[in-house]
Order: C-alpha cells, then structure tokens, then sequence
C-alpha cells in the first residue's frame, strides 16, 4: 500500500476555506491580516462547523469562490508564506462529560460526527468507518495503520463520554495490515472491537454499513463516524490543532506515481498531480473521489476540501466503463436495499 507523504505547496499560492462550510460560518478575518496555521477564521452558525486556516499567510481576500457544485459561495482566500507556522493560540479542550465531549466534536472542526451530535436518545453503537470500497482509494486505509494509535485512542474517548452500548472499528478486509495492527493495539476496554468486512462496493456506505455490522434496515440509535474524524478528534485534544488537513490518495491509471498525501485543505488540486509526477498523455478525466460515485472536475485549479479524499485520474479507454458500472451500481444504492438484494445488478458490473 502507498505510504503516507507529506506535501507542502507552493509559496504565496492562494489557499481558500473548504467550501462545505462557507455558507455556515462568519469570516472573523479582512484581507491584509496575517493568520497562522490551525487559527479560527470563520466562526460556525446555527449549522456548520468553524473554519481553521490550514497554512500561515496573509488573507488575499474574501470573495466568491466556485466549487465544484457551481454555486457561488463566501471564500476566505489566503497566500501562503511558505512558513507553515503554528497559531500561537492552539490549547487543547478539557473532556470530563458528554457535554465537553460534544463541544470538542464541533471546535475541531471535523467533518463526520453528524450522528452523534445529532442524537437525541443513547445511542447503541458508533461505527468507526474504516472500509474503503471503491477502486484506487486507500487514504483512510493507510491513515489506519499509521494513525492507528490516534484512532484507538479517539475511540476509547467516544466509549467513555458517549458511552454508547458497542464501538465498532470497521476495517475492509483488503486491509490485513490494518486489522492485525488494530487488533494488537486494541484496549481492554468493554465494547470495543474490531469487525472486518468485505471490500465490496458499496460497502462504505453509512446505511449500508449499519445493516452489515448492525443487522438492521435503519439507523436509528447508530452513528457512523470517518476514521479521519476520530484521529482528527485525538490529535485536537493532545495539541489544540484542529482540522487542516487531511489524508488524499492520488491515483488512477493516468496518473504517473500514485500517492497517498497529507495536504493542507484548500490546496489546487493541480498541485497534487504535479507532485506526483503529473499525467499521462492519454489521461482525459479528472475525478474527485472514486471512480464509482466521484464527479468530474471541470479545472485543475479546483481546491481541496474536508470530506474528499480520492482525485482519481483514469485512461481514455476506461470512460465508458466506468460510466456504464456507475450507472448499475448508483442504481442498485439507490433501492434502499441491502447490496446482496442486487446481485443481478452487481454481476453485471464485474
């Protein structure tokens, strides 16, 4: 499996705010301030999270920005200075109950823990989702074996001040590495345990993954959380850091080396491929995510966000079958049902 690599971007490359969250949070910065790594610049609304500047720079300006969706949101933009330097104000959230617990779900700024702070009654499981089913992307299953020691400890944090019936870590069982790791590591702590599940798409999906591990049609008293959340969760709790970057997997077979990268969010994605060497010169697509459920993205210059975590760039040859798979397997996600209840379905996309 690829390793874990850090990237760095280019000095003074304009860098702006993940754009999933823009329309729910309130710029606490104007252009021309200076802002370092992991400061709050954007407070969170009603709904949202807050939003982290994820390099040290100075704020270019706050405008329009397109996202991949089209639309036209509020964007903080910032110009990197290369220095990468920390806020001086980073201090860790003191976790003694539920209520400080959920506090510090929202302050770090991760995406994935919708579920539990959502729920109204106790919840009977968490479902650490570590399964990656679709073709080229491996980013959480790396994060998995070299932040393992963040994961279980995120977890054992959950299990306490949640305190939910069963903690579940989901690892697919195209991960060997991950699994024995985690099953070594694991702490003798009642009603955590590690499940293995096939790779089978769409097997990664939260309702999917709940009637696998769960064994029931709804999620009701059950919450999905992403691997990247709780090791995020872990590390904001240890360094008062929170979510910056994240884990990406640059793949496909029009990408010349593929790389599973930690990168700064807001980062062009054009900079990913550069530093893996670039393209191919029958490459034709660029999509964010797998190649089952991702969309194409109209320019390099798009930017990274905190839920992505594949750019995948397939061959010439490979376009019309994977809009074909796509089509069959979208269609069978989209009964409702249990995958197996779609075999026919799924036979017709090997």
């Amino acid at each position: 499996m690829i390793r874990l690599k850090g990237m760095r971007i280019p000095i003074s490359e304009p860098i702006p705010t993940p754009p999933e969250v823009r329309l729910f949070a309130k710029p606490l910065v104007a252009a021309g301030d200076l802002v370092s790594a992991g400061q709050l610049i954007g407070q969170a609304l009603e709904i949202g999270l807050p939003i982290h500047a994820s390099v040290s720079g100075k704020v270019k300006t706050i405008d329009d920005f397109d996202p991949i969706t089209g639309e036209k949101v509020p964007s903080i933009v910032i110009s990197s200075d290369g220095e990468q330097a920390h806020h001086d104000i980073l201090t860790p959230p003191v976790i003694s109950n539920t209520a400080e617990c959920l506090n510090a779900l929202q302050s770090s700024g991760a995406v994935g823990f919708d579920g539990i702070k959502s729920a109204t009654d106790k919840l009977d499981y968490i479902l650490i989702n570590a399964v990656e089913c679709e073709p080229y992307v491996t980013s959480d299953a790396r994060a998995m074996i070299d932040n393992a020691e963040d994961i279980l400890e995120g977890a054992v944090l959950l299990m306490k001040h949640i305190n939910p019936k069963q903690l579940i870590i989901c690892i697919g069982d195209n991960n060997p590495e991950a699994i024995e790791k985690m099953k070594g590591l694991m702490p003798s702590v009642d009603g955590i345990s590690v499940r293995s599940l096939p790779s089978k798409y769409p097997q990664g999906h939260d309702k999917v993954l709940v009637q696998k591990v769960v064994g029931s049609m709804t999620d009701i008293g059950c919450a999905v959380v992403s691997s990247t959340a709780v090791s995020v969760l872990t590390n904001y709790v240890k360094t008062g850091m929170p979510y910056t970057h994240r884990v990406i997997t640059v793949g496909g077979s029009g990408v010349k080396t593929t790389k599973n990268l930690i990168v700064p969010l807001g980062t062009a994605i054009k900079y990913l491929f550069d530093y893996c060497g670039g393209l191919t010169d029958d490459a034709t697509e660029i999509i964010m995510g797998g190649p089952m459920t991702g969309k194409a993205v109209p320019s390099l210059d798009m930017h990274l966000t905190k839920t992505q975590k594949c750019r995948t760039c397939p061959k010439r040859k490979r376009l019309r079958a994977r809009s074909r798979n796509s089509l069959y397997k979208m269609r069978a996600l989209h009964l409702g049902m249990p995958y197996e209840a779609n075999a026919i379905v799924y036979r017709r996309c090997l």
